[in-house]
């Protein structure tokens, strides 16, 4: 029999109890996604998987060395995959940050750092076990014929903190992806380098030269717009200048 002197007991309305149940379904959710480190903070954002024409820059050794075909393959994170030499490639890609690893046949370790693009690009640092050090930039490779015409002759444009460069490069298209040429910023010194489809609309470019010294090496690197005639790249070198360079075909 319920006591006359105590207070009246409340009831439990339909109401109330649904807000509780968005309470726990509320507080489960945060919990569970904390644990699980956020959620898909950490995953890639551009797929890496696939075939990528990687060149090497070192400061002791004149011209980009290159294009390496490199094999990687991704699990969420997690990276993987083949160099030209067939050492096994291991490291991780968070967001657009990307690191890998390999040792070569003769023992010696090798660790990339950089971040990958929109389209198909990516670029860092490199160094080895042994001392040496350098810069590197890569290509997707889509397995597609280039579109873009690149072949011709382009006057350039290289905006640098010191003063403005202009020059003209004559290129020609070697296969599905290769280029080559000539620069005359350079007293006639050779171009070489590497074409991509990126999209319908636009063509991955990525090609160097050294400069009549022998010595300084110069990287530049992308997109032709196709039915255009202009590009668009970023220009560095061994001497540690850089800048933005653009073309128009003539």
């Amino acid at each position: 029999m319920r006591d006359e002197d105590a207070p009246p007991m409340k009831r439990t309305t339909t109401t109330t109890l649904l807000k509780a149940c968005l309470f726990f379904f509320a507080l489960t959710s945060y919990l569970f996604l904390s644990g699980c480190g956020g959620g898909n903070a950490n995953l890639p954002t551009y797929d890496v998987a696939g075939d990528w024409f990687l060149y090497h820059v070192t400061p002791t050794t004149p011209g980009a060395q290159g294009p390496d075909l490199f094999v990687f393959t991704t699990k969420e994170s997690s990276l993987a995959g083949t160099t030209p030499e067939g050492s096994s490639i291991t490291g991780s890609v968070n967001g657009v940050f990307i690191s890998f690893s390999w040792v070569d046949l003769d023992g010696t370790t090798n660790t990339y750092f950089g971040s990958v693009g929109l389209n198909g690009t990516m670029s860092g640092t490199w160094a080895d076990s042994r001392g040496e050090k350098g810069t590197w930039n890569g290509l997707y490779d889509n397995a597609t014929i280039v579109t873009a015409i690149v072949a011709g002759t382009w006057t350039i444009s290289i905006d640098t903190p010191s003063a403005p460069v202009q020059g003209t490069f004559e290129f020609t298209q070697i296969g599905n992806n290769g280029l080559s040429g000539t620069t005359t910023l350079s007293l006639q010194t050779a171009v070489t380098g590497t074409l991509s489809n990126a999209s319908d609309v636009v063509t991955n470019i990525l090609f160097s030269w050294v400069d009549s010294d022998g010595v300084n090496t110069n990287v530049c690197m992308g997109t032709v717009a196709i039915g255009s005639a202009t590009m668009l790249v970023t220009w560095t070198n061994t001497n540690g200048e850089s800048g933005t360079w653009t073309g128009t075909k003539i």
